[in-house]
C-alpha cells in the first residue's frame, strides 16, 4: 500500500507542478483557434520564449507542491530513505485493525494495524488490503518491517499457529 501511496504522490506532484503549463498551453491553443490570435500574439511568436515561460510555469508549480504539500514531500522522502533500511524482525500482536479515508472527495483509505511489540510499545503500521484482510486482531506472529526515524514500512508478517 506504501508503494502506491508513494506512486499516488509522485503523480500527483507531477499533475500539480505541470498545471500551470498546461494552463498556459490551454489558453494559447483556445486563443488561436476560437479567438482569432496567432502565436505571434503571444510572446513574439518565439517559440524559445513560450518554451521557457512553460518551463518556469512548471518549475514554480513543483516548488508550490512542495511546500503547499509536506505530506507528500516527506513521503517520497520517508519512501528512498526506507529503501535502503535493514530488515527488522520481531515478535508483535496485532491490537487494533482501522482504516483511515486520505480525504472527503475519493473513496481511496488506507489501512492500519496496531502491533504490540514485546516491550509493550505499540506502533502502527499501514498495510495493503489483502494483509489487512488476513490479519485478525490478536494474532501473534513475526512482523518483518523497516523502520527509520518517523516511518514503519510493512514487509511481512507471519502468523504463529
Amino acid at each position: 500500500m506504501t508503494q502506491q501511496m508513494n506512486k499516488r504522490g509522485y503523480l500527483f506532484l507531477v499533475i500539480l507542478s505541470t498545471a500551470p503549463a498546461i494552463v498556459t498551453v490551454f489558453i494559447i491553443f483556445y486563443a488561436t483557434v476560437f479567438a482569432d490570435a496567432t502565436l505571434a500574439d503571444f510572446f513574439g511568436g518565439d517559440l524559445t520564449n513560450l518554451t521557457i515561460v512553460l518551463v518556469l510555469f512548471s518549475a514554480v508549480g513543483l516548488m508550490l507542491s512542495a511546500l503547499l504539500f509536506p505530506r507528500a514531500r516527506e513521503e517520497v522522502l520517508a519512501a528512498t530513505t526506507l529503501k535502503y533500511a535493514p530488515e527488522l524482525k520481531e515478535m508483535v500482536k496485532a491490537i487494533t485493525k482501522t482504516t483511515q479515508a486520505l480525504d472527503s472527495l475519493t473513496s481511496i483509505a488506507t489501512f492500519v494495524i496496531a502491533f504490540e511489540f514485546p516491550n509493550n510499545v505499540r506502533k502502527i503500521v499501514e498495510v495493503d488490503t489483502n494483509q489487512y484482510s488476513i490479519i485478525a486482531e490478536g494474532d501473534v506472529g513475526i512482523l518483518t518491517y523497516k523502520q527509520n526515524k518517523d516511518n514503519l514500512f510493512f514487509v511481512s508478517f507471519e502468523p504463529l499457529h
